[in-house]
C-alpha cells in the first residue's frame, strides 16, 4: 500500500541516485578535458618530431655549390 512515508523514502533514494549520476558526469567531463589536453600535447609532440625530421633531411641533402666569380 502506498503511503506518504514510502513515497518520501523513494524520493530520498532517487535523490541519492541523481547525485551519484551528477558526480559521475562531472568526473567524466574532467576526464574528457584531461584527455583532450593530452591529445593536443601528443599532436604537438608529433609535429615537433616531424619538424626535426625535415631539418635532418635538409641538412643531409647535398648543398648547391656556390659559383666563385664569373664564367669565362
Amino acid at each position: 500500500m502506498l503511503s506518504e512515508k514510502s513515497i518520501n523514502d523513494k524520493i530520498k533514494v532517487i535523490d541519492e541516485d541523481i547525485e551519484k549520476v551528477v558526480q559521475n558526469i562531472s568526473s567524466i567531463d574532467k576526464q574528457r578535458t584531461d584527455l583532450v589536453a593530452t591529445l593536443h600535447a601528443l599532436q604537438g609532440a608529433k609535429q615537433q618530431c616531424q619538424s626535426f625530421l625535415q631539418e635532418i633531411r635538409n641538412d643531409d641533402a647535398p648543398q648547391p655549390r656556390a659559383t666563385g666569380g664569373r664564367k669565362k
